[in-house]
């Protein structure tokens, strides 16, 4: 039998990892000047 706590580790980690990216990426795009038109400006 794999241990619970191992198992449930190997599925979370890619998981956390993504989330991790996301939350950076959505950072980047918030706090970043936007080098694109604003579509709000009119």
């Amino acid at each position: 039998m794999i241990p619970y706590k191992n198992f449930s580790y190997k599925i979370i980690k890619p998981f956390y990892r993504t989330a991790i990216q996301l939350r950076r990426a959505l950072f980047k795009i918030t706090y970043s000047p936007p080098k694109f038109p604003p579509a709000s400006s009119t």
